[in-house]
């Protein structure tokens, strides 16, 4: 993913998802993707599986969002919550399946 351009910042809110990762080769470095820009390098003193699960969080932050304000509002309107929306949020987040 060298090829691609750093990303401009949003005025107003976060970049729009979704957001990715790419390891590279690098054990302690990744890159949070957001279509064809970057919008995160995570650097770590930890190497392997922590940073890994470091990045993956990262780039589920907007997933997580979504979930979130959909199932408060829900509560708020009293309908039902979607819990595949939370679930598949939050197996993003954590790199398992939902």
């Amino acid at each position: 993913m060298s090829n691609k351009q750093q990303s401009t910042p949003i005025i107003g809110g976060h970049t729009p998802a979704p957001w990715c990762v790419d390891f590279g080769d690098n054990q302690c470095s990744s890159e949070i993707w957001a279509g064809e820009m970057i919008i995160a390098d995570v650097h770590s003193h930890v190497t392997g599986a922590a940073s890994h699960a470091d990045a993956t969080l990262i780039a589920a932050a907007p997933d997580l969002l979504n979930a979130c304000q959909l199932a408060l509002a829900a509560h708020e309107n009293g309908a039902n919550i979607d819990w595949r929306t939370l679930n598949r949020a939050i197996a993003k987040a954590t790199g398992t399946k939902s």
